[in-house]
């Protein structure tokens, strides 16, 4: 079964590229939040109980996005973002804690299929589409003596839309909107322990340059 589902993404890389006319190429940066809505386990709050638990994180991602649009439209795209600063809060049972990157950062990373509209004598490109999202992100929970780090995993459906409007046959410039959603778990890597499940959403917004290739 792995050998025939290697064989069918192979065949689709070698038709995608067998039409593609063009190569797109885009550094982007931006804002993301990244929420959690679900249940926990976080050590010294309260012991061997579970928690109901949501978080919110505002970060800052920078990505680069490579990606093929075919004569008939069809459109592939493959997006790295990674978040250096980050910073929020959360509430575990009515307690509210603060939210940071304290020595970690976010890395999402998603595989977009889709379509793309050539208007404006194909100086406008207007893209939409789906396909598959996952991240990691380690986040620092702290409110006064209270401190703990969690390591947590994503993955989900994302939904995006981008437009790119280019200045000359090959420059331009690049908006990307996006909206994943899905299930999430991470686990605490400090003294006083913890994990937590749930649903996670990453809604994210960046520009940038585009390259035409």
């Amino acid at each position: 079964m792995k050998k025939v589902i290697t064989a069918l993404f192979i065949a689709a890389l070698v038709s995608v590229h067998g039409f593609a006319l063009e190569f797109i190429l885009t550094p982007t940066i931006g804002y993301s939040n990244l929420g959690f809505l679900g249940t926990a386990t976080y050590g010294e709050i309260v012991p061997s109980e579970t928690l109901q638990t949501s978080m919110n994180t505002n970060m800052m991602p920078i990505g680069l996005a490579i990606g093929t649009v075919a004569k008939n439209g069809f459109t592939f795209m493959w997006n790295n973002d990674i978040s250096p600063i980050g910073s929020g809060n959360a509430n575990v049972n009515g307690l509210e804690l603060d939210t940071k990157f304290k020595k970690g950062v976010s890395f999402q990373q998603s595989l977009i299929l889709g379509y793309t509209f050539k208007v404006l004598d194909e100086k406008l490109y207007v893209n939409v589409g789906s396909g598959f999202a996952a991240g990691i992100a380690k986040i620092h929970l702290y409110k006064g003596i209270y401190k703990n780090d969690i390591l947590d995993f994503n993955i989900g459906l994302p939904i995006q839309l981008g437009a790119q409007y280019f200045f000359t046959k090959n420059i331009g410039i690049n908006v990307i909107l996006s909206d994943v959603i899905g299930g999430c778990f991470g686990f605490a890597n400090s003294a006083s322990g913890g994990a937590h499940i749930g649903f996670e959403n990453v809604f994210t917004a960046k520009l940038g340059p585009v390259f035409k290739f």
